[in-house]
């Protein structure tokens, strides 16, 4: 089992870092931020690379959410947030995309939530 990120009094221990999704508060025990970048590249007549452009992207995040407690609900898809990436000057919208439901009956096991989400600017959930 994990070492648990939250002490038995519900306080986050020295390090970690909460989330809040939807007024839900979550500790997140790890994340990953990950921009997506596209490529377009130019020939010469003769077939040679000529010049590649870097485009960045969205971002993709995953995270492991750990929930305070048994009533905490996962977070539900299209659920938004905002986390600051890497190297840029302010934070990203993210929509939470997939959330699968994990159950782990071991004795005194620590609930978590396996999140990952896209950037976006404006989402529409049916």
């Amino acid at each position: 089992m994990a070492v648990p990120n939250q002490i038995l009094d519900g306080t986050p221990a020295y390090g970690t870092s909460s989330i809040t999704i939807d007024s839900v508060t979550y500790i997140v025990n790890k994340e990953t931020i990950t921009p997506n970048w596209a490529t377009a590249e130019d020939f010469t007549a003769s077939g040679l690379p000529n010049r590649k452009r870097w485009t960045k992207g969205r971002y993709t995040w995953q995270g492991e959410l750990q929930l305070a407690d048994s009533s905490t609900e996962f977070p539900t898809p299209g659920a938004t947030f905002t986390r600051t990436p890497p190297n840029e000057a302010s934070a990203v919208t993210f929509a939470v995309t997939t959330v699968p439901y994990e159950a782990d009956n071991q004795p005194g096991s620590i609930r978590v939530a396996n999140v990952t989400a896209e950037s976006g600017s404006t989402f529409t959930t049916a």
